[in-house]
């Protein structure tokens, strides 16, 4: 089996649901309050031990009170933390979630995770092994992202990259990141593209070898060469909130459990979707188990078909 070495965000999450938004200047009541523990980074690390495999987060927790909580909760879930450290000068990251009808707005302060240096990122890949796995968001400075990314790479390991939130990035830098994940918003941000399908010819383009865009209850699309696209599994969204992270750790974890791209992808459709069935991030991300007996228990089997792009507006739509 590979490592799989996370480099992101550890965050705390102040989680409010509510009919809707508020409006400007307006104070109104929701429906529940929950304090979890999340960051895209960490969240994606969770995702990846969850389903079977080595996982070491590399980042930073803050100086408060919830740092060594926060730590202690991935060692909890089998994350190793030795790359882990602490900014004593700063606060832990931290994000305000509010949920409308199953869907998420979030607003995020960096707090520690701005204190990742390239030696941190030096130290943790000294243990790896050409074909372990590296993946990274867009939640920590895009200097250290970027310089994450291209050591890994050229250290032999297979690198994923989840650009979000989504950002303007150079189309060379993709030469580094073996697979691209991407959902709908993050697509047409990166392509400079009007629409998903005009988005989705670009990415084809990319150096990436395969890119994965996330279309949310539709499903997902694999490009590599051609379009396949995969169907999601339905079910009662309660809280979308760590459904993304679940998706890109899941996949990560099964590549380095051993398992095929298209069977990682299935894994990560499924778990996914058990995920938006539970409130909160960490918590509501299943294991490997929970998986297999959700997939078990489905009358379709998840699985792919290739698709053109004038398909590919009925799939979305």
């Amino acid at each position: 089996m590979k490592k799989v070495f996370v480099l992101g965000s550890v965050n705390i999450d102040f989680v409010m649901n509510a009919d809707r938004m508020p409006k400007e200047g307006e104070t109104m009541h929701g429906e529940s309050f929950m304090i979890n523990e999340g960051g895209k980074g960490a969240n994606q690390a969770v995702a990846s031990s969850k389903i079977g495999a080595a996982t070491y987060m590399i980042g930073y927790v803050g100086g408060d009170a919830l740092a060594e909580h926060t730590a202690a909760r991935l060692r909890e879930y089998g994350v190793h933390t030795q790359f882990l450290k602490k900014d004593e000068t700063v606060s832990t990251g931290a994000a305000q979630i509010t949920v409308i009808k199953g869907n998420n707005r979030i607003i995020l302060s960096a707090g520690a995770n701005y204190s990742i240096k390239k030696e941190d990122i030096d130290e943790a890949l000294s243990t790896a092994s050409a074909g372990d796995i590296f993946i990274a968001q867009n939640e920590i400075q895009f200097e250290i992202t970027a310089y994450g990314l291209q050591s890994a790479y050229e250290r032999g390991l297979i690198t994923i990259f989840n650009p979000a939130p989504a950002a303007t990035i150079p189309e060379s830098f993709f030469r580094f990141v073996r697979i691209l994940i991407v959902n709908e918003v993050e697509a047409v941000q990166l392509t400079g593209k009007a629409d998903l399908c005009a988005a989705v010819g670009k990415l084809l383009q990319f150096p990436c070898e395969e890119t994965i865009v996330t279309l949310g209850e539709a499903g997902c699309l694999f490009l590599m060469g051609d379009i396949r696209y995969i169907p999601a599994v339905p079910v009662k969204a309660v809280d979308s909130t760590a459904a993304g992270d679940t998706f890109i750790g899941v996949v990560g974890g099964m590549l380095a459990c051993g398992c095929a791209a298209e069977e990682a992808l299935s894994y990560a459709v499924a778990a996914s979707a058990l995920a938006v069935t539970k409130t909160g991030a960490q918590c509501s991300i299943p294991t490997k188990e929970e998986v297999n007996r959700f997939m078990a228990r489905l009358q379709t089997p998840v699985r792919s078909k290739v698709v053109s792009i004038d398909e590919l507006e009925a799939v979305v739509s």
